[in-house]
């Protein structure tokens, strides 16, 4: 399964994943000290793939 680019780096489009991004992330770092590893993990898991889609246009401010 494919999934589209357009669903992670539009903004008129990834409405759903930035939801459940953000989520993750406020959960890892309140929990992180309960769960430890498997939280972080996550939270890798979940911002990791916007900069292997276009690493250029998130990446560019840091040049």
């Amino acid at each position: 399964m494919k999934i589209p680019k357009s669903l992670l780096i539009d903004p008129e489009r990834n409405a759903v994943y930035g939801t459940f991004a953000v989520a993750i992330s406020v959960f890892a770092f309140a929990y992180s000290t309960n769960f430890g590893k498997v939280l972080i993990l996550a939270y890798y898991a979940v911002w990791l793939p916007l900069i292997l889609v276009d690493y250029r246009r998130f990446l560019r401010h840091l040049s």
